[in-house]
């Protein structure tokens, strides 16, 4: 029943999904929808599943240029993440931006507190035009807070660099380098 602020309670609220699994995207909304949220949402939609949306920051965007990364405040990421937690439980979590340390220590701990059996991480931490996406030591907070929580992690060359400390030279450096980051954590 509805309270008379308008709230609802879990009570009252049915699953929106009773046949589609519920996959969640946490990432950056895209202003030119190639990449974060919007893409994500696309191929959510493409799988047949339910997409879900957590929002890390906002950015202005094109196809050639990043303008600017605005994190969104940590109340309304934490929010949204309790939000879904209520009644749409995920089958499977995709992450993408993190824009801060923080934002990744947060999620860490709320991870630990949401079961999700397949857990994604695609680190994006400079855009493909050059442009830095998240502050400086993000990676590091993924390297001590996230990695053991994930399924599988896809960084790019720069990335898998600054998370293993490894240059990603060769075809057997770049082994090695994923090989550090299984045990740091990440199961693939």
């Amino acid at each position: 029943m509805s309270s008379e602020r308008g709230a609802v309670s879990p009570a009252d609220l049915s699953p929106v999904t009773d046949s589609r699994p519920v996959v969640w995207t946490i990432a950056g909304s895209d202003s030119g929808g190639g990449a974060g949220i919007q893409a994500d949402l696309h191929t959510l939609h493409d799988l047949g599943v339910h997409g879900c949306s957590v929002i890390s920051a906002i950015t202005a965007q094109n196809s050639v240029a990043v303008k600017m990364v605005d994190p969104v405040l940590m109340q309304t990421f934490t929010a949204q993440i309790d939000a879904l937690g209520v009644d749409l439980p995920p089958a499977a979590i995709k992450i993408g931006l993190l824009p801060t340390r923080l934002h990744v220590e947060v999620l860490a701990r709320r991870l630990a507190a949401t079961p999700a059996p397949f857990v994604v991480y695609d680190p994006v931490a400079i855009a493909s035009t050059g442009t830095p996406m998240a502050e400086p030591g993000m990676l590091v907070a993924v390297r001590e807070h996230l990695l053991p929580r994930l399924s599988l992690i896809t960084p790019n060359g720069p990335e898998l660099e600054a998370l293993t400390g490894l240059p990603a030279t060769s075809p057997e450096l770049v082994r090695l380098a994923a090989r550090r980051l299984r045990e740091l954590g990440a199961r693939a």
